[in-house]
């Protein structure tokens, strides 16, 4: 099975099998965006974005077959709220009216993961659930792109969604951490109980590191220094530890793990990051499961393989 990662930035495409416990990556590929065909998650022209994925299966000797799709974004709207525990139908009519009005609720696909079911003060069964929603236009266009390119369509996620599979299933996590994926021009920060998501947000990032800029007419720009880079995510995190640890009295966010595009988060990067935020930081650690794949090339399609786990 294929799963495919869509954002403004990158395609990311994993050929993977799925035998017992172990996941097997067959190959793997990425290649730029196409400024323009995608716009924060929103497909605006299909054909540029059929014509990338075919040509980066090509390249690479990727044969059509069922696909997952995997959206990600900066905007990608996602929230956590406790819900009564009732069956999937009756509980996506409450969501959608808490959304949308009856004029808007056509045009949006909405969906939920149960992150946990728990009883109450009046002991009453209760989800705790995140809830995500997309344009029905948007699903409709990722749905055309992968039947023009003869693929079955399977299922399409978001990102925020797939990492939490990855690391539940996956992740040999203790304590209260906090996971970063770093994707070029934004990052998605999420709160992990051991290994289950607790609060997620994402970010848009206005900077970038010195190894992703162009040395290209540097004598014209300079390039972005590490310690305007490390205070911006150093204010991200702490964004979110104080916002999460005052939600939660008597909670401590421990350590940081770092996914996404890590092989520009160099080791004086992950340095610097520990002496600002006074913490441990590292990069995610592989899982003995996943076959077929380095530390570095693991973290940058971790979501991308999180899909893929989803389907198992």
């Amino acid at each position: 099975m294929l799963s495919i990662y869509l954002s403004d930035d990158r395609i990311k495409i994993i050929d993977g099998q799925i035998k017992g416990k172990k996941f097997y990556i067959k190959k793997f590929a990425e290649t730029l965006t196409d400024v323009g065909s995608i716009e924060t998650g929103n497909i605006k022209d299909v054909l540029a974005l059929t014509q990338a994925i075919q040509t980066l299966m090509n390249d690479n000797a990727i044969k059509p077959q069922k696909v997952v799709v995997v959206l990600d974004n900066s905007r990608i709207v996602f929230r956590e709220q406790e819900v009564p525990a009732l069956p999937e139908k009756k509980l996506k009519v409450i969501l959608v009216s808490d959304l949308f009005s009856d004029a808007k609720s056509k045009n949006y696909v909405v969906d939920y993961v149960v992150d946990e079911k728990f009883k109450d003060e009046e002991k009453k069964n209760k989800y705790r659930i995140h809830v995500t929603y997309q344009t029905a236009d948007a699903i409709a266009s990722i749905a055309k792109g992968v039947n023009e390119l003869n693929m079955k369509c399977m299922s399409i996620d978001v990102a925020q969604n797939s990492m939490s599979k990855l690391i539940s299933d996956t992740a040999k996590l203790t304590g209260l951490n906090l996971l970063i994926d770093y994707e070029n021009s934004f990052i998605s920060l999420y709160v992990l109980d051991g290994n289950r998501r607790r609060f997620s947000k994402s970010s848009i990032l206005y900077t970038k590191p010195p190894e992703a800029v162009s040395n290209v007419d540097s004598e014209a720009q300079e390039a972005p220094d590490w310690q305007y880079f490390v205070k911006e995510f150093q204010n991200n995190i702490i964004s979110v530890c104080n916002f999460y640890e005052q939600k939660n009295a008597g909670t401590e966010i421990q350590n940081i793990y770092l996914t996404g595009n890590i092989s520009v988060l160099n080791e004086d990067f992950v340095q610097q990051l520990a002496n600002a935020t006074k913490m441990q930081v590292s990069y995610l650690p592989c899982p003995d499961n996943i076959i077929g794949m380095d530390h570095i090339d693991f973290n940058n399609y971790s979501s991308t393989i999180g899909a893929l786990i989803m389907r198992k």
